[in-house]
């Protein structure tokens, strides 16, 4: 006898895969289950309804009372079936009752026709029925009433009473098992797949939240017109949702040196652009986003917009600035501002692009904070600060060196222009008024670097120049 091992592990693997799927059913299931079967109920009700008052009008004109009888109470058993189904309330009770109306023209069938029948076929549906009817328990216990009475038409085989053909009745017991495993299987698979669906709409609606909480999104015209905009960039933002819609990036403020003409048809190339914005929230607040802008086209492949995502480097540029900058002031420290005048050394050397140094010193500062206290000296360092901060280019750095001194680094700056430079902010700086008044002056000391010079060399001799300008008489400017 052969035996097909592949086949026989198939099948043993689908019996178990079935088995298992129906054992762990969940309220999920349930959920589906109702929804099929509210579905099916309704389409069988209109079939079998009209077939069945045929068929009974057929049984009275041939005078068969016991099909009539039978007849009668399984289509009342439907008729009440479809009055639940109408008032959508008991679906498993209405299938119930409809798959017994079904059972007792099945037990008639078998009982009363031919084995030759045609009648016989419509039992082929019967397992259809009550797999998509049913969950698991419900439907174990409808698939073995259908089996059953063909076991004991089987057993009473044996002792001589035929009342279908012993072959016939093995074929349907087979037919009817076998039939019902693999619907059930294929049931179970259209459920888990269901299941599977709805879990990834649930993560996918759940990624979305979150992006739009934690992620920065814009959407722009092709104009750069702000169409929408995500939960999240609000948040950072502070504006409302109606207060950016219809703007521009530069309307809001949030601008870098490559947007100062903002323009999406200039600035992006390659289809995408990365930058950094610096704005202020409405509150007045600093931010600072990490911006990739790219295009977006729609089904036609015709570029529509363009989408803006970011991300937000507020707390990376405060670390950073209070890391760089001194803490009175806001102008850069010492630190950093060595690495600037290293940096100028070198590209002098190779570039020979004139660097000029200025370092400025407050007159008679001690006498300041020895007469009006230290909280007025600090607010006299801020405001000079700004005072330079407004006279000078965007190119040039301020530092400040120590106490009430500030050095000036002035790129693609001769000794002459310097000079200029320094005279300009001295006299700004001497009929400017302070607080409470106070007339201020500056001594300043320049020197121009030159090839030879090492980075403190250079800074030598600036301050040489303005220990001179104190020493002859403050308020003026030196240089060597």
């Amino acid at each position: 006898m052969k035996t097909y091992p592949l086949r026989s592990a198939l099948g043993s693997t689908v019996l178990k895969k079935t088995m298992h799927s129906l054992i762990y059913w969940t309220e999920n299931h349930n959920h589906y289950q109702q929804q099929v079967s509210l579905v099916l109920l309704r389409f069988v009700l209109l079939i079998s309804l009209p077939a069945l008052s045929i068929v009974l009008v057929w049984q009275l004109v041939e005078l068969a009372f016991l099909p009539v009888l039978v007849g009668l109470l399984s289509l009342g058993l439907i008729l009440y079936s479809g009055h639940l189904t109408l008032r959508s309330a008991g679906t498993h009770i209405s299938s119930h009752l409809w798959l017994g109306g079904m059972y007792l023209l099945y037990l008639l069938s078998l009982l009363s026709l031919p084995a030759q029948h045609f009648a016989f076929l419509w039992f082929l549906c019967l397992p259809v029925f009550i797999v998509f009817f049913n969950p698991p328990k419900p439907m174990f216990f409808w698939s073995l009433a259908l089996v059953a009475p063909l076991l004991l038409i089987w057993l009473l085989s044996f002792f001589g009473t035929t009342v279908l053909p012993t072959s016939m009745v093995a074929n349907l017991i087979l037919g009817i098992t076998l039939s019902t495993i693999l619907l059930a299987y294929l049931k179970q698979q259209f459920f888990v797949d269901q299941l599977k669906l709805k879990y990834k709409h649930q993560q996918l609606a759940f990624n979305r939240e979150l992006i739009d909480q934690k992620v920065p999104i814009l959407s722009l015209d092709l104009s750069g017109r702000i169409l929408q905009a995500n939960s999240a960039f609000m948040e950072i933002t502070g504006y409302r949702r109606m207060a950016l819609i219809g703007k521009t990036l530069d309307q809001l403020d949030l601008l870098n040196a490559d947007l100062s003409h903002f323009s999406l048809h200039h600035i992006i190339k390659n289809k995408i652009w990365s930058g950094e914005l610096h704005g202020r929230r409405r509150s007045g607040a600093q931010f600072w986003m990490q911006v990739t802008i790219r295009e977006e086209f729609n089904a036609q492949f015709e570029k529509v917009g363009y989408m803006a995502l970011c991300e937000d480097i507020t707390a990376q540029q405060l670390l950073k600035l209070h890391a760089n900058h001194d803490q009175l002031t806001g102008a850069l420290n010492r630190r950093v501002f060595d690495q600037f005048i290293h940096k100028s050394v070198l590209e002098f050397q190779r570039y020979r692009d004139p660097f000029s140094l200025i370092i400025c010193d407050i007159d008679h500062f001690k006498h300041v904070n020895d007469t009006y206290g230290h909280n007025f000296g600090d607010q006299i360092l801020k405001e000079l600060y700004a005072e330079l901060s407004q006279i000078l280019r965007a190119s040039d750095t301020i530092c400040r060196w120590g106490g009430e001194e500030f050095a000036i680094l002035l790129p693609r700056t001769g000794l002459d222009k310097a000079v200029a430079v320094a005279e300009k902010i001295r006299e700004h700086i001497s009929q400017t008024e302070f607080s409470g008044q106070y007339p201020l002056t500056i001594s300043l000391g320049v020197s121009e670097l030159r090839l030879d010079d090492k980075p403190e060399n250079w800074f030598e001799r600036a301050d040489q120049a303005l220990y001179t300008a104190k020493e002859t008489g403050r308020n003026r400017v030196c240089f060597t």
